[in-house]
């Protein structure tokens, strides 16, 4: 037997657990009704979550709670408790994204396995290390990543690695995604995306002035409008080379699904699995058509198998597409019925819901069928009351029972989920009777249990019991867990005892393994009683630590603070390098290009067939003459690091960095970067990005050791700012804050400006000089960025202004200001600084309301998109 990876399934609802299991799951993952990144499925509350754990236990099925949400810092105490009884009631682990999480389960549960979530973006070497390093257990690895990749990445670790294996996919990197975040307040960090890459949007390409804002805009003609609608994962076709790869875990998505479209989907990569590891499997034609059936946008096979472009994106439609199961040949007026070819294996039947597709891509008509389908050999005849064009495609898009799609008896998965329970019954010397049972769960090894029955067996007068009588009501186990054997049966014949006593003898057995079944996940109560005391020292801290108040501490704008005040800059061009340099920054983050203009042409958008490799020279060179340019001027010069780093793309970096000298600071966007960097280079100062996600003043302590200083996220609002500057003590670690700018707000592997979808342009000779946006119907326009690695970079419509704001952030702590220019023009970069600057002298001044109108007009005048303070004013939806 092969051994093939554990199948791991969606439960967003109680009957979805039961599906799982049912159909084959060796594990779940669900939710609680907080902390959890899919808000929106029905989760489970304390007892129903303790319901499922004993439920799933008791049937051999593994329990993973997902708390990979971002947390603030009001809700650590919450947290905490939560981790705790997670953890009483026998979890098998929990997968979290927060880094203050991971520091506060290592406090309070710290036997407790961990899951890196995918939300925590791990997609090389280093995070791998790191993860090793921090304790966890498995890590669900980035969907961006390669088949090749993974593989490579599993030959360098002990860790389990798992992937997703079926269902919806996200266009942007999962925890690096905050389009949803800017436009509405609904945070995927927080489990609330409101999927705007499913919305309709329009390319439009233009020119930039002179302050480098989008101008001369022009609408591309497309043939489809879901620009970022992806289409969803199904490896069920590469089942066999991820089997082969070591991968520990495949995960299924859908905990907003249906109990019966669980069932389906896992019973079919159930069997598929089962028949892998017997050696005699091959893809099932009807079986793919019952998982296009269920749910589909168009199936692909992501990134993991190197494919991209068309074959990655549904821009057509966002929604359910259903299953192709023939072409319109005819339609009879006169006796108003269709002619369909048939091209599948399943057939549509009464009750089942159809549409027809025009070749022209005319609307869209559909139908349930009120009568059954007269089927001819490969043809198939339906009633319809409209006429449908010749050569329309015919999709079933509802079947009326979904049950009927799986061929695979129900019990053959039942029993492999059941625990082995072994029975041996004999009479004591009284004739008293003895039942034992004992389980053979793998997970459960020598649990036993041994019942005495409380009224001894008679010298029978008229029907004595026979041997089989006794074996047929101890095998009466209905609905539990359990398939019984009897092991040993010592009876002599020739007793009798009422048939009830045998099974009040079978129950009370039974219900004492399960209890014991159940206690065997639980931690002890020597282990309980440590993580109570250390919840409680856990809270003790918090109270008893210094934590002044923003509101009764004297105010921080007054003597000598406001020299301690920073402003720092990101660039991407040398021209606006220079003009940081002139306009007097303490700090420069300068995320040097990977490729000139010409050259992102030709490998990104027109995907030249020719590799084109990055330069180690160039590289090196754009970064000694700003090193120097920046030592002249006694300002701190940092590398930046794009937010994703492929292995690839890493080892580059690397290698460049190996010949920089120590003065060149680095901003990463990842702790196993940064993890390092400081053991190869400990004289490297190390910043970090906002990407990381700091939340709360636990993330932010857990990566202190390893950076100078810390950008805080922009989700966070001026109330949860102030509470986490609260719980710091004085000496904490420097942090910063992105106060002006586009802030970037999704970024994806996918890369959106192609030449395939830029067919209708009649001439590519300007493609160098072009700009990119996105329009949705909001008329917001969204600027695109060819990223590092030829990505996609969505930033926000309008630019965040926080000016209005610097006594209050200066106030709660916060010394460090950065305004982010990537993509704009040097002219734009000076009077902006200078603005901030001018914003800055004035703080003291009792004009400083009236001058900061009028700062705030001027800085509107020159922003891309007009300004908010989105998040920070109004706070994240709840």
């Amino acid at each position: 037997m092969k051994r093939v990876p554990e199948l791991l399934a969606p439960a967003g609802s109680f009957e979805s657990l039961k599906a799982a299991i049912k159909a084959g799951a060796d594990s779940v993952y669900l939710s609680g009704e907080k902390f959890g990144a899919r808000r929106y499925a029905d989760n489970f509350n304390h007892s129903q979550l303790l319901e499922a754990v004993n439920y799933a236990h008791l049937r051999s099925t593994k329990v993973y709670v997902t708390v990979n949400t971002l947390i603030k810092e009001s809700e650590v105490v919450d947290m905490a408790e939560y981790l705790q009884s997670l953890y009483h009631m026998g979890v098998d682990a929990i997968l979290i994204q927060d880094l203050g999480v991971l520091k506060i389960a290592r406090e309070i549960v710290g036997e407790l396995d961990l899951h890196a979530s995918t939300q925590m973006t791990i997609h090389n070497e280093d995070g791998l290390k790191w993860a090793k390093k921090n304790g966890f257990k498995r890590v669900v690895l980035s969907r961006e990543l390669s088949h090749n990749e993974i593989t490579l990445l599993g030959d360098k670790t002990s860790l389990d690695l798992e992937v997703f294996l079926h269902g919806a996919l996200c266009y942007g990197y999962s925890g690096q995604c905050l389009l949803s975040s800017v436009i509405g307040g609904r945070s995927g960090n927080r489990g609330i995306c409101a999927q705007p890459c499913r919305k309709p949007y329009q390319l439009l390409k233009g020119e930039k002035d002179q302050y480098g804002r989008l101008i001369n805009l022009e609408k591309i003609k497309l043939d489809d409008e879901y620009l970022l609608s992806t289409r969803d994962l199904s490896l069920y076709t590469n089942l066999k080379h991820l089997v082969e790869s070591g991968i520990r875990c495949l995960k299924i998505e859908g905990r907003m699904r249906s109990p019966d479209y669980v069932f389906v989907v896992v019973s079919i990569y159930r069997k598929a699995l089962d028949q892998i590891s017997q050696g005699k499997w091959k893809p099932d034609t009807e079986d793919l058509e019952a998982l296009k059936l269920v749910f589909n946008r168009g199936f692909t096979p992501g990134k993991m198998f190197n494919k991209s472009g068309a074959q990655f994106m549904g821009m057509e439609k966002p929604g359910h597409r259903g299953l192709l199961v023939g072409t319109v040949l005819n339609y009879s007026l006169k006796k108003k019925e269709l002619q369909i070819d048939l091209e599948s294996q399943i057939h549509p039947e009464k009750g089942d819901g159809i549409y027809f597709k025009p070749e022209d891509n005319s609307p869209i008509n559909g139908m349930d069928l009120n009568e059954a389908p007269v089927f001819k050999e490969k043809k198939m005849y339906l009633r319809a009351n409209f006429p449908v064009k010749k050569g329309s495609k015919v999709y079933l898009s509802r079947k009326k029972d979904l049950m009927d799609l799986i061929s695979t008896p129900d019990t053959s998965n039942v029993k492999r989920s059941a625990q082995t329970l072994n029975f041996s019954f004999h009479l004591d010397e009284n004739n008293f009777p003895v039942l034992k049972g004992e389980v053979k769960g793998e997970e459960t090894p020598g649990i036993s249990s041994q019942v005495t029955g409380k009224k001894a067996m008679e010298k029978a007068i008229k029907k004595p019991l026979h041997e089989n009588q006794i074996k047929k009501q101890l095998l009466k186990t209905g609905d539990k867990p359990f398939v019984v054997e009897i092991k040993n049966m010592d009876y002599p014949g020739g007793l009798f005892t009422p048939l009830s006593e045998l099974n009040k003898l079978r129950r009370e057995v039974i219900v004492d393994l399960e209890t014991k079944i159940i206690e065997s996940y639980r931690p002890g109560p020597e282990k309980i009683k440590k993580s109570r005391k250390s919840l409680e020292i856990f809270k003790n801290s918090l109270k008893n630590s210094s934590k002044p108040s923003f509101k009764s501490s004297p105010s921080r704008l007054k003597g000598d603070i406001l020299p301690e005040v920073k402003l720092s800059a990101y660039v991407d061009e040398m021209d606006t390098l220079k003009s940081a340099l002139e306009s007097g920054v303490k700090r420069i983050y300068f995320e040097a290009p990977l490729l000139s203009p010409p050259q992102l042409v030709k490998k990104c958008i027109m995907k030249n067939k020719r590799p084109l490799q990055y330069s180690q020279d160039n590289m090196l060179n754009m970064l000694k003459e700003a090193l120097y340019l920046s030592q002249s001027s006694s300002v701190q010069l940092v590398w930046k690091w794009p937010s994703i780093t492929h292995p690839g793309l890493l080892k580059f970096f690397k290698d460049v960095l190996e010949k920089t000298p120590s003065e060149l600071g680095i901003m990463v966007s990842h702790p196993g970067t940064a993890d390092y960097i400081q053991k190869k280079y400990p004289d490297r100062a190390i910043y970090g990005s906002a990407a990381l996600n700091i939340w709360n003043s636990f993330s932010l302590k857990k990566l202190a050791p390893l950076f100078s200083t810390l950008t805080l996220s922009g989700e966070l609002s001026k109330k949860d700012l102030a509470e986490l500057c609260s719980s710091l003590q004085e000496d904490s670690k420097d942090m910063e804050l992105v106060v002006q700018g586009n802030i970037e707000s999704l970024l994806s592997k996918e890369g959106l400006i192609t030449v395939d979808l830029l067919k209708s342009l009649t001439t590519k000779t300007n493609l160098s000089s072009a700009y990119w946006a996105l329009k949705d119907k909001k008329n917001h326009v969204f600027p695109v960025k060819i990223g590092a690695d030829c990505n996609t970079v969505i930033l926000n419509s309008v630019e965040t202004c926080l000016v209005d704001y610097l006594p209050f952030l200066i106030k709660i702590g916060i010394n460090n200001f950065a305004l982010d220019a990537r993509g704009k023009s040097g002219a734009y970069l000076k009077k902006m600084l200078t603005l901030y600057q001018e914003a800055l002298s004035s703080l003291s001044s009792p004009d400083f309301k009236h001058d900061l109108k009028q700062t705030k007009r001027r800085i509107k005048n020159i922003s891309q998109g007009g300004l908010t303070s989105g998040n920070f004013r109004r706070g994240l939806e709840k």
